[in-house]
This record gives structure tokens, sequence and C-alpha cells, in this order.
């Protein structure tokens, strides 16, 4: 691969592209995190939002960074003063609500992840653990959890979804990070390092990207980074 490939290969809008398929289709990804998470790596997470926090999403950058969407379930540390936060400081305050909940169990010393339980009960799913899928009453596949490495890959089909977003009157977010590396340097790509992220924002979707000098901290020389939200609307 020469020079010209590598940097039509090696560019925001082919990284902002790749990651795109996975929400495109019948069934779309609305979880993954595995090695590298979150430092560096890329991922999926996922959460329902109100509708008037869409809006403010697609139009204000800031909110690119807030990770609403990474909600953990571990043993609880007990504070000086108690209080009480349902799905944590932020997602209380922003009307969250999770869709895939993780959960470390530390007398297990393992990690899973679980599917919120209204979603099952709404869709009438059981599990099948053989399979790692959840089923309807057809037993038709509605979510299926692939274990990855450092992790886990969730998958579910689209119209369960914005079946589910129309009784909540509620916007599925799909929070994406991904990352590329080049051994090569950015200046033999005709690339230049970016301190500013430029912020794209279209229907139900917004991102930045930034190109880095990877050197501090990988063993790449360069990285192309792309970070932002799908929303999934709700069925009509």
């Amino acid at each position: 691969m020469n020079n010209n490939d590598n940097h039509r290969a090696f560019s925001h809008e082919a990284t902002f592209e790749k990651i795109q398929q996975d929400f495109k289709g019948p069934e779309i990804t609305v979880y993954r995190v595995g090695k590298g998470y979150p430092n560096y790596g890329s991922f999926i997470l996922c959460g329902l939002l109100p509708f008037q926090l869409v809006k403010q999403m697609l139009s204000d950058k800031s909110y690119i960074s807030n990770v609403i969407e990474d909600v953990w379930v571990k043993p609880l540390i007990p504070p000086d003063a108690l209080t009480y936060h349902r799905w944590g400081v932020e997602g209380d305050q922003y009307g969250f609500e999770p869709l895939v909940i993780k959960r470390k169990c530390d007398h297990l010393n393992i990690d899973i992840v679980e599917i919120a339980e209204e979603f099952r009960l709404f869709h009438d799913l059981h599990y099948a653990g053989e399979t790692n899928n959840y089923l309807n009453p057809k037993g038709e596949v509605i979510v299926s959890v692939t274990v990855i490495e450092g992790g886990f890959e969730v998958k579910m089909r689209l119209s369960e979804i914005q079946s589910y977003l129309a009784v909540k009157g509620q916007y599925l977010s799909l929070l994406f990070e991904m990352n590329e590396y080049l051994e090569e340097p950015l200046k033999s790509l005709g690339l230049e390092a970016t301190l500013k992220r430029p912020f794209h924002s279209e229907e139900l979707l917004c991102w930045v990207y930034q190109y880095r000098d990877a050197s501090s901290f990988s063993s790449f020389a360069s990285n192309c980074y792309v970070r932002g939200r799908k929303f999934i609307a709700p069925a009509n």
C-alpha cells in the first residue's frame, strides 16, 4: 500500500464511515467494550435520553466528552453521607436510563452485561444460555451478546428498540469512539496533528475528529480519533 492509499484509509472520513456500519441494517450494535477501553481504544455505549437533551447534544460540542451512557453496577462502598442515585449522579441529572447494564462481580472475578429488565419484559424475552441470546416467544433472536477480547458486544433488532422507545417517549443515544493507528508519521501521509476537534452535526448524528501524534501513548506513530453520538428515534 502506497502513501496515497494509506492516506485514504487513514482519514477521519474513512474511520467515521467504518463505525457507522454498526448502526445500519435491521440489527444494530448498541454496545461494544473490549480491550483498550477507555484509553485510546474503540467502543460503543448506549442509553435512553429525553428528546430535549438530544437537541442540546446535537448543537453543543461540550456534551461529546460526557460519558453519560457508561453504567456500572458494582459493590457499594458506603460514603460518609449515604445518598441514592439510581443511575449515577450524571444519569439522574440528565434523565438517563440504561439499556445495557454492566455488572462487576468481584466475588466471581468476572464482569457481565445484562439487558434492562423493562426492555426484556416489554418484549417478553427469555434468555437462551446456550447461545447467549435473548429470544421472543416466536423463538426469534432480538438481542445477541458476544464475548470479545476484553469484554462484550451486544446487538439488538432495531424494530424492537424503536417500539420500546415509542412507549418510553425517549431516544436511544449511541456514544461511539474509534481510534485508528499507523506506524507511519502523520507528515509522511501529508497530514498534521490537530489541536482542535472540529464539531459536525446533522440529523440525529454529531461527531468530532482529531489527528494525533501517537508516540506518547502507544507503540504507533499516528492516531486518527473519531468520537460522537448517533441517536435512534422512536417508532412513529
